[in-house]
């Protein structure tokens, strides 16, 4: 099926406006995902919001967890890089699931270092997830 001519146009008219529809969105999902990464997901989510702007403070009671693999460097010289891979991703899935399900995030991913916060958000506990071994 071929379209007429005038229906061609309509098309190439239009288009511009709807273009700018997937461009902001995309836009939209470049910026959350930049604030999570270097804000955090609560910091970034607010700063998305405006209740955030540059120089604010706001107080919280957290936890930081920094974890990483005894002898990793004599671990890794000792395996085959497939190996070495097979194992972090053995270990980033032992600690970063639970670190989830007790409401912490990843900060960030150090080679085989982890640094996690876990916020109190008004339970009236520092050690909020804390309580489970992980």
């Amino acid at each position: 099926m071929r379209f007429p001519g005038e229906d061609l146009q309509l098309f190439d008219d239009i288009l511009p406006a709807f273009s700018a529809i997937p461009e902001i969105k995309s836009l939209r999902r470049f910026a959350t995902n930049m604030l999570h990464t270097y804000a955090g997901r609560e910091p970034g989510e607010l700063i998305l919001k405006g209740q955030i702007r540059r120089g604010d403070t706001r107080t919280i009671t957290a936890a930081l967890m920094l974890v990483d693999l005894r002898d990793f460097t004599l671990i890794s010289d000792a395996l085959a890089p497939t190996n070495v891979i097979k194992m972090l991703n053995r270990y980033f899935d032992s600690v970063m699931f639970p670190i989830h399900r007790q409401g912490g995030e990843v900060m960030e991913v150090m080679g085989d270092g982890i640094l996690a916060t876990f916020n109190d958000r008004g339970r009236g506990r520092a050690d909020h997830g804390m309580q489970e071994r992980i």
